[in-house]
């Protein structure tokens, strides 16, 4: 079982209920009602805190000390009247980028804050917004995530109630050592026991006719279809009677609620100090043209909502208790007197009046409270906690969303999803590139320890964490950002190195790549395969040893790249070859000679090579520490005479020239010279 206390904070009177909810019935254990000496309240605002919360202290000092507790929290309600709508919208260039959801978010944002602008001369809480359409290019689109166009625009409408409202009604619990444990509206609050929900099937139209306010709450095809508001109730016909008899307006009230009772004479001392006597007839006729008056404008608000007439019409609240009344509501809507009706606390299903003393239909709007707030339901404001801060969120029609509450607690579009960076312009070998960068600063958030978005949900109770975050650099540019790494696969060995070309930045080398791009950079890269054979000498190593006495040293492979049309980010294949020693010798010798009167080439043959004085052949691998020695080999006139075919057993004398002149096998030849050689043969 749960106990509730329920407040009923009217124009005229305050109505305390102790209540304690039992299965689906609510008992009310005790009951408290007291007045307002003053007019201290008007068309249910508070206007006079202190003397709010003193009548409100009076009715909780009575039950605490009946029922031996102490009262902490109550449930209460804000009149219907408050909730102020306002339509915003928002338009932004997407230059074809995709709507992510920052973008979105900045949309929604920018489209509220166009809302709360209009009411910027009040003082008025945003409890809630809905959007009501997106735009992309001109054209109505139900979700613009993911979408990508030149002009994106939303339209919302949020929803305000005025600062004051909601802080009077804190400040005279807070007087009073108490706190809101539940809030609704008071037509949601009277709508759930008076139409409960299996009544909603019905077209019934529930009118709340209290002090200073009548509320309209509508209901067809089992579901809420409406509220409304008329800001004339109960007090009216006060006035009126107290401007027919010459009675202040304490005296009028007190004729009123006798006409209630049906007396027949009403002993009264005027203004003047006379005594008058007030037929039942004559203060009932009074009230009538504002009764109609009343009746007329509630009637054009519920056919306004409804769209027709409605099946029947249930009145509430204190006011309503004038008896023509009943008589009025039917004849404005047009229908049977037998479809309106006086609905009564005492014929509430699924309340147990422990009390004896719920009776007339002044107590269905407190009843209404303490029912709502003992279920959890109709409840337009949940409380959630900020960075332990609490706050009250108006929930609408859905439940609150984490951009909601954070609005709501005076958070700004910058706090909330940052503040969108400017971009980087730079050159490229010559060309203007652009990078656009994405918001600086905003808030991570957290509900309930997860982190969340800002489009997700909270529930009553829930902890939202915001932290600030620091200024991210994610979305910087870095040198290796645009200038990527050629990939270099050599395949002879198993593996693949990165290569990254030189870079100059505003005609000044730079080797960090980590260095980032500053807004009209020039940026400079050409590679060349030299660039990448130097840089792969270093990558694989050098092999030292000694040539003919000189030392030397040289890299272990010799390399050999599948494309020379190199460029940054490309893949390279680069075939190796282990280095031998006939790499590192002085090429083969050719000469071109004339013999026998015709052009022929002479190719040398390779130097002898020793390792250590011994003869090794000259493709042994190149080693770390070889000591080296080859001879060189210089052309003679016999490697020309090996290009004829000479039987020597044959020969009976030769002739040999160089250079007409008579020369000997061993001569040696260069390059151009004329070699004659005949034979005579047996």
């Amino acid at each position: 079982m749960r106990f509730v206390f329920a407040l009923d904070i009217g124009t005229r009177k305050v109505a305390g209920l102790l209540t304690q909810y039992d299965g689906d019935v609510l008992n009310i254990i005790d009951v408290e009602v007291a007045e307002h000496p003053t007019r201290s309240m008007m068309d249910g605002q508070v206007h006079d805190v202190e003397s709010v919360a003193r009548v409100v202290k009076r009715v909780k000092d009575a039950l605490q000390e009946r029922n031996e507790i102490e009262l902490r929290e109550a449930a209460v309600a804000v009149a219907g009247r408050f909730l102020k709508t306002f339509v915003g919208e928002y338009e932004m260039d997407l230059n074809n980028e995709i709507v992510d959801e920052a973008k979105l978010m900045e949309l929604e944002l920018k489209a509220i804050s166009d809302a709360t602008s209009q009411a910027a001369t009040e003082e008025l809480y945003c409890v809630g917004y809905s959007v009501l359409q997106y735009t992309l290019d001109g054209l109505w689109i139900r979700n613009l995530l993911g979408h990508r166009g030149k002009k994106a625009s939303a339209s919302v409408v949020a929803a305000m109630l005025p600062a004051q409202v909601v802080d009077a009604i804190i400040a005279v619990l807070e007087r009073n050592n108490m706190k809101p444990s539940f809030m609704t509206l008071e037509p949601i609050a009277a709508m759930e026991v008076a139409v409960p929900e299996e009544m909603r099937i019905l077209n019934v139209a529930l009118v709340d006719i209290g002090a200073g306010t009548s509320d309209i709450a509508i209901s067809k095809a089992g579901n809420v279809l409406g509220y409304g508001m008329v800001s004339t109730a109960g007090d009216e016909i006060t006035e009126s009677i107290a401007e027919k008899f010459l009675l202040d307006f304490h005296q009028a009230e007190s004729v009123k609620r006798q006409i209630f009772s049906n007396q027949n004479k009403i002993e009264i001392c005027d203004i003047t100090g006379h005594d008058q006597t007030i037929s039942f007839e004559s203060a009932l006729e009074t009230c009538r043209p504002v009764v109609a008056s009343i009746s007329k404008e509630v009637a054009k608000i519920i056919l306004d909502i409804n769209k027709g007439k409605p099946s029947a019409v249930l009145l509430v609240g204190g006011g309503a208790r004038v008896p023509s009344f009943v008589n009025a509501m039917a004849q404005e809507l047009g229908i049977p007197q037998e479809r309106v009706s006086l609905r009564s606390a005492n014929d509430l299903k699924r309340i147990q009046d422990l009390t004896g003393k719920i009776q007339g239909s002044e107590f269905v709007t407190p009843v209404g409270i303490a029912y709502a707030a003992a279920k959890r339901i109709g409840s337009v404001f949940n409380t959630v906690f900020v960075n332990g801060e609490k706050v009250e969120v108006l929930r609408l029609n859905h439940k609150p969303t984490v951009l909601q509450v954070l609005i709501q607690l005076g958070y700004d579009l910058t706090q909330i999803v940052g503040r969108p960076k400017s971009a980087i312009v730079y050159e490229l070998n010559g060309e203007t590139k652009i990078h656009r960068r994405g918001l600086s600063g905003g808030s991570d958030v957290f509900v309930n320890g997860i982190e969340a978005s800002l489009h997700d949900t909270v529930d009553n109770g829930d902890e939202i964490k915001v932290v600030s975050k620091s200024d991210d650099q994610t979305d910087e540019l870095r040198i290796r950002d645009i200038i990527k790494p050629i990939e270099l696969i050599l395949e002879d060995i198993g593996e693949t190195v990165e290569f990254y070309p030189t870079v100059t930045v505003d005609d000044v080398e730079v080797s960090n790549y980590d260095l980032f791009v500053q807004d009209g950079n020039k940026i400079e890269c050409k590679v060349t395969v030299d660039e990448i054979q130097e840089y792969l000498k270093e990558r694989l190593g050098y092999v030292s040893y000694v040539l003919n006495g000189e030392r030397r040293s040289e890299c272990r492979y010799t390399v050999h790249f599948s494309d020379k049309d190199v460029a940054p980010g490309s893949k390279i294949k680069v075939s190796l070859c282990r280095k031998k020693i006939a790499d590192i010798l002085p090429p083969k010798k050719s000469i071109r000679i004339t013999f026998n009167n015709r052009e022929v080439n002479l190719d040398g043959v390779r130097d002898a090579v020793l390792i250590d004085d011994k003869y090794v052949d000259a493709n042994t691998p190149l080693e770390e520490g070889m000591k080296i020695t080859f001879h060189k080999s210089d052309f003679i006139v016999a490697d020309a005479l090996a290009l004829e075919e000479v039987y020597i057993s044959k020969v009976k004398d030769y002739t040999l020239k160089l250079n007409n002149k008579t020369a000997f096998f061993t001569d040696p030849l260069k390059d151009g010279d004329v070699v004659i050689f005949e034979t005579k043969v047996d």
